[in-house]
């Protein structure tokens, strides 16, 4: 699907039931428009079946930039969740902290920071809603990533090495976790 530019094949392999996913891969599949593959290859092996049925994997993804030749290697670590006829990809496997308008996800080992950020999330949303005068806000979903591969394979294949952070309409709020970093260092990419 990916290759051949099928969309509607591609977004079928898409769990629709993980907040947010389908609007973010589809934006990931739109990025192809502009950076087209020559070659791309996903494989994976099953790492532990999930209390919902569901698996986690490690995927590998294999892809060459029609553009720069240069072939990239990512592995990932990936829930799988059930469907009808098999599993579709569900996203990496994320914790959730849950409160009045948002959603936190992040990787088990984060869950202090989590916590700790949390203050600063809702800072950010109270001025961000006060300063454009919503009055009744939409759910935000933030997703923290453990590492920069995991964070730029769920935007786009030709985001930049360098991006730390990720937002756009009707997808999560996309925010690479960093060493030694201290919640108050998030805070500018929460505004």
């Amino acid at each position: 699907a990916v290759l051949s530019g099928d969309e509607a094949a591609f977004l079928r392999t898409v769990d629709p039931n993980t907040p947010n996913l389908l609007a973010e891969e589809r934006f990931w599949f739109a990025g192809l428009a502009s950076g087209p593959l020559e070659s791309f290859e996903l494989s994976g092996q099953p790492i532990a079946l999930l209390d919902d049925g569901g698996l986690l994997a490690k995927i590998m993804m294999e892809y060459k930039a029609v553009a720069d030749k240069r072939e990239t290697f990512v592995s990932l670590m990936i829930r799988l969740a059930p469907a009808d006829s098999g599993y579709r990809w569900a996203g990496p496997l994320f914790e959730e902290m849950e409160a009045g308008y948002f959603t936190v996800r992040y990787p088990a080992e984060y869950e202090q920071l989590a916590q700790d950020l949390w203050p600063e999330i809702e800072a950010a949303y109270r001025q961000v809603t006060s300063d454009l005068h919503i009055e009744s806000p939409a759910p935000l979903t933030i997703n923290l990533y453990d590492s920069p591969n995991a964070l730029r394979s769920s935007i786009a294949l030709s985001a930049p090495d360098w991006i730390e952070g990720w937002a756009a309409s009707e997808q999560s709020i996309k925010l690479l976790l960093r060493s030694q970093a201290v919640p108050a260092d998030y805070r500018p990419s929460l505004a």
